[in-house]
């Protein structure tokens, strides 16, 4: 939602060609819930390496005989993912040595059982659907800063809750409703950012592991 609120009001600013950009947008996002556009934006965006002949392709083919489901190697990561609805995914760090673990295969089988759920079908489309939103807080963050993005963060929502309750008693709806997405997007981001650093800290010794 907010991705379309920044594009309808880019669209607003370039005049005739904005309703072609907004459009051009969102034919995008639904494109790529295609296998063609899947594969488009799986090689073009994501650079995502094909990997026919591999120990993945010869999973892949155990598991599921029949389908047609392409394997990658993605370039930075580790693990074995699903991606869309027909792509399966190794991590170049967990290939790097070209043999296949007990752990790896795990790792295909749930991918495997997972590709073409509704969550993995439609990720990639939401990506790009909310790329014009990420783009604009990673812009403005790179302007900003950390610290004075950090002091936003902690003064933004009350800020958008005044906005909210100002918008509500003017009866604007519209606004208001903007409002609490914008403040939803602003917890939804503290809370991922709180596990991040939750999942990414060390483990505290125990008498048990000592």
């Amino acid at each position: 939602m907010l991705s379309a609120f920044l594009v309808v009001m880019a669209a607003a600013f370039l005049g005739g060609w904005g309703a072609v950009v907004a459009l051009v947008w969102l034919l995008a996002g639904l494109a790529i819930l295609t296998r063609m556009g899947e594969r488009a934006a799986v090689r073009a965006f994501l650079r995502y390496r094909p990997a026919p002949g591999t120990w993945l392709a010869a999973d892949v083919a155990g598991l599921a005989p029949g389908r047609r489901i392409e394997v990658y190697v993605a370039p930075g990561l580790s693990g074995v993912f699903s991606v869309g609805g027909h792509t399966i995914a190794a991590g170049a760090r967990s290939v790097g040595s070209g043999t296949r673990t007990a752990a790896l295969h795990a790792d295909v089988v749930e991918a495997v059982s997972d590709l073409g759920q509704w969550r993995t079908r439609v990720q990639l489309a939401m990506l790009w659907l909310a790329a014009p939103w990420l783009a604009s807080m990673w812009v403005l963050g790179s302007l900003l800063g950390p610290r004075l993005m950090a002091f936003l963060r902690v003064v933004a929502p009350v800020f958008l809750v005044m906005a909210v309750l100002v918008s509500l008693g003017r009866g604007d709806w519209a606004a208001a409703g903007l409002g609490c997405v914008i403040l939803l997007d602003a917890i939804l981001s503290r809370v991922a950012r709180r596990r991040h650093r939750y999942q990414d800290r060390a483990p505290v010794p125990t008498l048990a592991r000592v």
